[in-house]
């Protein structure tokens, strides 16, 4: 397949944000943190850069804990969201609207999260490319967190289509996998109650364990422990995630 170019610029919308942002349970959320903290052993005060935040669920809750905390994304509108948020809450949260692509920080940072299959949206060589920038931002022996799918999960579990009826009308999602360049592609359709349709489409790179390492390793970072879920579980084959803690 020829990669769709930008394709996030149209799928990360006020849709995408009502309908799977606002819906996320916030006690889903407080159990990624809880294994976030577990996993990564941060110190009081510690600086963390939240990349791809969304509007920020992880960011708010780590800012709480007392963690210095910067939160990066390319769309506005969830930066503003977070900005709102954070000052109702009374929290101090560096925001930054920013493509991932471009950051530029030299060992400013003790840990890194991408949370949220958010790994994954560019060619491959930009995939690597961010990786060594990721490094690049951490401070010697700082530590990052790489959570996407686990790509033979994924197939083996293979969904190709489902309705679900929400709140607003049904939610259909037609999925297709092209295995000569690992890509995953979503097409959601959205139905409102009075009949009208809108579509987006998301093509992302999908890993196995053992891609994100070899990634991991060219980019210089070192393997401390790669879990198959948010419960803290090694991961294996068919684990629903790769989740990876490498070290710089």
């Amino acid at each position: 397949m020829t990669l769709k170019k930008e394709w996030f610029h149209d799928y990360f919308n006020s849709d995408y944000g009502k309908i799977i942002l606002d819906n996320v349970k916030s006690s889903y959320t407080i159990d990624q943190v809880d294994f976030i903290l577990n996993v990564l052993n941060p110190e009081a005060n510690s600086t963390i850069l939240d990349l791809f935040c969304g509007k920020g669920r992880h960011s708010l809750v780590l800012a709480k804990k007392g963690f210095n905390m910067t939160s990066i994304d390319f769309l506005n509108e969830f930066i503003e969201t977070l900005q709102k948020d954070a000052r109702k809450s009374e929290l101090k949260i560096n925001t930054v609207c920013q493509d991932a692509r471009s950051i530029d920080y030299r060992n400013e940072f003790d840990h890194i999260i991408v949370m949220f299959t958010s790994f994954g949206y560019f060619t491959d060589e930009e995939n690597q490319t961010l990786l060594s920038q990721i490094r690049t931002a951490l401070k010697p022996g700082g530590t990052c967190l790489i959570d996407v799918e686990n790509r033979d999960y994924l197939l083996k579990y293979f969904i190709k289509e489902t309705w679900r009826e929400k709140e607003y009308g049904w939610l259909l999602e037609r999925n297709k996998y092209y295995p000569k360049t690992s890509r995953h592609r979503t097409l959601r359709v959205t139905v409102g109650k009075d009949g009208t349709a809108t579509s987006t489409e998301r093509i992302i790179r999908i890993f196995s364990q053992h891609e994100i390492l070899n990634m991991s390793k060219l980019a210089k970072l070192k393997t401390v422990c790669v879990y198959g879920d948010y419960d803290g579980t090694l991961c294996k084959s068919l684990s629903p995630r790769v989740i990876a803690v490498l070290k710089k």
